[in-house]
């Protein structure tokens, strides 16, 4: 699969299960999930209110007061809970990243300007086929790639990441397009 999933770590809250060991339960979006439902619940209440005439100069109902202020400390309250339980223990998955880089389709843009538009679907296809990378893929139908050469950068995932590597690498390439 090449559509950039399990990038990310959620931090164990609620880890355990008596019928599937290893888990995690996921207690926190459940519990933003239910705040979300109570606040449309209290927004759906407060329009009927609206509509009946609660807002009126003469109402004396605090109800729809009550559904606006219980929404935001509902809403206030959930978010910390998500940003302390779960935003501030959220890991990369580095072993899936460096995976997912090196499965991606995208440096078949830069390719083309590198071997040719034709090679390069003839590349693409097949790695997408096999369900291989662009470097395999290349060097099953057309060969090693040479030591210190520009296609080396192109599928040099540690490389390109860094800012420094990427702006040389791009640089080099408008010199071999030139």
């Amino acid at each position: 699969m090449r559509a950039g999933i399990r990038e990310i770590v959620l931090p164990a809250v609620a880890p355990g299960s008596s019928i599937m060991p290893g888990k995690i339960n996921p207690t926190v979006a459940e519990l933003i999930m239910n705040i979300c439902d109570k606040v449309f619940a209290n927004s759906s209440g407060l329009n009927v209110g609206v509509h009946a005439g609660w807002l009126e100069n003469d109402s004396n109902s605090s109800l729809p007061l009550k559904a606006i202020l219980d929404s935001c400390q509902l809403l206030s309250r959930g978010a910390m809970v998500l940003v302390e339980k779960v935003v501030k223990g959220i890991t990369s998955n580095s072993e899936r990243c460096l995976e997912q880089a090196q499965m991606s389709l995208a440096p078949a843009l830069f390719l083309q300007k590198i071997i040719g538009k034709n090679e390069t679907k003839k590349v693409l296809e097949f790695a997408l086929i096999n369900n291989i990378s662009l470097a395999d893929s290349y060097r099953k139908l057309i060969g090693e790639i040479e030591k210190g050469s520009l296609l080396e950068d192109l599928f040099d995932v540690y490389l390109l990441s860094r800012k420094e590597g990427a702006k040389n690498f791009m640089n080099k390439l408008r010199l071999f397009t030139q």
